[in-house]
């Protein structure tokens, strides 16, 4: 279940029992059986349950789904921003805050772990929230699997995974195939990922674990509809996107070593990682394509003497963008002469970061940490080079970041297996290359006023069970502010969208999530998120003042409430004596109802109830 675990010690600045983590935290773990059986397609069908997240599935390839903890990331036109997400140990969110996560495969999903909070103490830029995904598969033995499922409008998957031990190391890997025809027009996608995972005991204190993954997806882009759109058919495509022959072709490439030792000195962890990424996406007003290539390294030591437990941290990473931007024709291939962007964009941080954990009784321990970040952005415009160079000017530039992101936590021992704890922690969000370079004035180069978005937050809450009613709960209530948020706040000539930094926004709410199992087989679970998150003053957008001052932030529901039930029965003979049966086959069928109350840009509440029965 996911109520008394924290960022597991690969992941979090402590080695601590993650029981006593003094924030929100939650943890998911997915059964064998669960893994292999379970019809999943989205991140929803896993983790949308988890109190203080919201995904929002736009249920097409081509903009994948939006993630957000507790208000962080609403603002997402398509990706992931403001939430970190890191697979199998790697980052997935890239040095300036963005995150692609087409190579998550749902399915193969065994452990999730959710920050439910500002967490920038644990890896700068972009971490609104913090989301670690592992495919790992805990146990060491040998397995072999081959899974198909199909569905409607058009949904098939494919998939074979296996494992096998080398002696005192273990190796597994997999690959799947997913399609889907998909419910509205012009909506039709591929997506093809395998993975592979290596653990390697070089000896009784000394681990090496190697992690790769690859993803490549083709998929069409039916775009958005209009309400008036949307209540004549809502399985419209948009004509210019369906014209334009709009969508995404992507292959994404990731490969991370972790080596792990018990030293004399405390516990030595060393990670260095890499990534590929190469993009093309035909869109109704241009065709973009890139190379990214991006990678970083951290160490990390950690020491722990009695009551007191501390370390530091060290960690670097880079990312390359070769970007280009081309007009398309009405088959949605690039003009070749018509070339509107051609630019590197390079992006470089760096940190320090260190914790001190005190165990002031032996109930109550105190926890600070401190994170310093240095990012610099820089654009080369090659386009101005050219023969026929671009009147927009010269879009190099370069600008630079510093952030400090602190935080302090006390958690409380009420009972051995009850935790109350409070926390302060912050997060920083800057701005991407291609928010800096679209100035309002149309003149090149990086706009000078677009800063960082910085977010202060503070919860209480309370963990735990009661292991003599078989419950498990957790609850928090939060406060948000965020300052100069990072908004549209005009458009140049051209027609692109200029950003600025508006006053703010302030997120307030409780979380509630409890499990119950009342006979061995039934579980009872459900959770609730309630919340208000609104903006704290007026947007400035180009010559007239919008007032939004109070006014909820779209996206976000107010009310979630979820429930589910599972039940299961296992029959063993009496007899115990040593005894062979036939071979037998198991055909396993999964019944549910959902049901949603539809939301639109008009309402101003939405809720969602679902149940599974198998």
């Amino acid at each position: 279940m996911w109520f008394l675990g924290c960022c597991s010690r690969s992941r979090s600045p402590s080695r601590s029992s993650p029981a006593d983590a003094p924030f929100s935290v939650s943890l998911r773990r997915r059964s064998p059986e669960t893994v292999a059986l379970s019809p999943v397609l989205s991140l929803d069908d896993v983790i949308g349950d988890l109190p203080g997240l919201w995904v929002q599935n736009r249920s097409h390839f081509a903009l994948g789904e939006r993630l957000s903890v507790r208000g962080m990331g609403w603002r997402a036109p398509f990706g992931v921003r403001g939430v970190q997400v890191v697979l199998d140990g790697i980052p997935l969110t890239l040095p300036d805050g963005q995150t692609y996560a087409e190579i998550v495969g749902p399915t193969l999903i065994r452990r999730a772990e959710l920050v439910r909070g500002p967490a920038s103490r644990f890896w700068g830029n972009g971490s609104g929230g913090a989301l670690f995904l592992s495919t790992d598969r805990a146990t060491g033995e040998p397995f072999a699997r081959l899974r198909a499922m199909g569905g409607r409008y058009g949904a098939r998957q494919g998939m074979a995974l296996g494992g096998v031990p080398l002696g005192r190391h273990y190796v597994q890997g997999y690959v799947s195939d997913t399609r889907q025809d998909g419910f509205r027009n012009y909506s039709e996608g591929r997506r093809t990922r395998a993975g592979l995972h290596g653990r390697f005991r070089l000896s009784d204190r000394t681990r090496l674990r190697v992690v790769g993954a690859l993803a490549d997806q083709d998929t069409e882009h039916p775009g958005s509809l209009t309400q008036d759109q949307y209540e004549r058919n809502p399985r419209l495509a948009r004509s210019a996107f369906k014209n334009e022959r709009a969508g995404k072709t992507s292959t994404q490439g990731q490969l991370g070593v972790n080596l792990r030792s018990e030293t004399p000195w405390g516990r030595l962890d060393a990670t260095a990682y890499g990534l590929a990424r190469d993009l093309d996406n035909p869109l109704p007003f241009g065709y973009i394509s890139y190379a990214r290539r991006s990678g970083g390294a951290r160490l990390s030591v950690q020491r722990q003497q009695g009551r007191l437990e501390g370390g530091l941290a060290l960690d670097a990473a880079f990312q390359r963008d070769d970007r280009t931007e081309w007009q398309d024709d009405d088959e949605g291939n690039p003009v070749r002469d018509s070339v509107q962007v051609d630019q590197v964009e390079t992006v470089l941080n760096g940190a320090a970061s260190g914790f001190l954990r005190a165990g002031l009784t032996d109930r109550l321990r105190l926890s600070l940490v401190l994170r310093a970040s240095r990012i610099r952005f820089e654009s080369d415009d090659d386009l101005i080079d050219t023969a026929d160079p671009a009147t927009r000017g010269d879009q190099s530039g370069t600008r630079s970041f510093t952030a400090w992101s602190p935080s302090a936590g006390l958690s409380y021992r009420l009972s051995p297996t009850a935790l109350l704890f409070a926390n302060y922690s912050t997060a920083f969000e800057t701005p991407t290359t291609t928010e800096l370079v679209n100035r309002p004035d149309a003149s090149g180069g990086f706009n000078p006023n677009l800063d960082p978005q910085k977010t202060r937050g503070v919860e209480i809450g309370a963990r735990g069970g009661l292991p003599d009613a078989d419950l498990r709960f957790d609850a928090a209530v939060f406060y948000l502010n965020v300052e100069d948020a990072l908004v549209q706040t005009g458009t140049t000539p051209a027609g692109l969208e200029v950003f600025g930094n508006a006053s703010g926004s302030v997120h307030t709410g409780a979380e509630v999530a409890a499990a119950w199992t009342p006979r061995p087989g039934t579980e009872l679970r459900f959770s609730y998120t309630g919340g208000r998150y609104a903006y704290d003053g007026d947007v400035a957008k180009s010559d007239t003042v919008l007032a939004v001052d109070g006014n909820r932030l779209p996206g976000l529901p107010p009310h979630r409430l979820k429930g589910v039930a599972i039940s299961s029965m296992t029959r063993t003979p009496r007899r115990r004596a040593p005894m062979a049966t036939p071979a037998w086959t198991c055909i396993w069928t999964t019944r549910g109802w959902r049901s949603a109350r539809r939301a639109c840009s008009r309402s101003r509440r939405s809720a969602t109830c679902w149940a599974r029965a198998t």
